[in-house]
């Protein structure tokens, strides 16, 4: 998860800055990332474009993690990963634009909930990244807090499942009930994390009167 932390922190920065320090910061990072990736394109460009071609568009290895798409791609349902992450770039600009004018905390909250419920190679350890950001933001919210609760609960189960039947496949006692049992576990999280994205949308935090006032 790590990897991906910047793509949730720097954007919405990125956005609050004036034009002139969007261009300047913009040019920065382009040019870092050059200087960071040239020598890799040059001189193991099989191995470095692997990971894009893996993480866009699913090809190189089997999908792994506890996502949804990943349980029903592993039995038989496939949603190509290429169409899931369009959806997901999608969603996220037009969430960029349409709160752009929100805190900061709170957009990267909400493009992390919209990468959470579309992104296919969703791993177990990345929901803390999740509630790092997720529970202080809700601190005064109990019932939602106590919903992220259920949502490690539930990935929880899920994984025990996954390592054992699909990862490690060290079993295959009542496969169709237990996979079963992980994936109603992770639409319930699905929709957890949808109710909670469309409360944030809709109402103001105290994180959110700190930004205002600093502003």
């Amino acid at each position: 998860m790590d990897k991906n932390a910047s793509h949730f922190l720097i954007p919405p920065f990125l956005i609050k800055q004036k034009r002139k320090e969007f261009v300047r910061h913009l040019f920065i990072i382009a040019i870092t990332s050059l200087v960071i990736t040239a020598p890799f394109l040059l001189l193991a460009f099989n191995e470095f474009t692997w990971f894009i071609k893996f993480y866009l568009f699913g090809t190189g290895e089997e999908l792994q993690g506890i996502s949804l798409w990943r349980l029903l791609d592993a039995n038989g349902v496939s949603i190509p990963s290429f169409f899931l992450i369009i959806i997901l770039l999608f969603a996220i600009v037009t969430l960029y634009v349409k709160f752009r004018g929100e805190s900061v905390w709170k957009m990267v909250l909400l493009s992390m909930i919209v990468y959470f419920v579309f992104y296919p190679k969703i791993h177990y350890e990345y929901y803390l990244m999740l509630f790092a950001v997720a529970i202080p933001y809700l601190i005064e919210k109990r019932n939602l807090v106590a919903m992220l609760y259920v949502v490690s609960l539930l990935t929880s189960i899920t994984l025990l499942i996954e390592q054992r039947y699909l990862d490690w496949k060290t079993t295959t006692y009542a496969y169709p009930i237990f996979v079963s049992i992980a994936i109603g576990c992770m639409v319930a999280v699905d929709i957890i994390l949808i109710y909670i994205f469309y409360h944030v949308s809709k109402s103001k935090t105290w994180i959110d009167s700190v930004e205002e006032n600093r502003a």
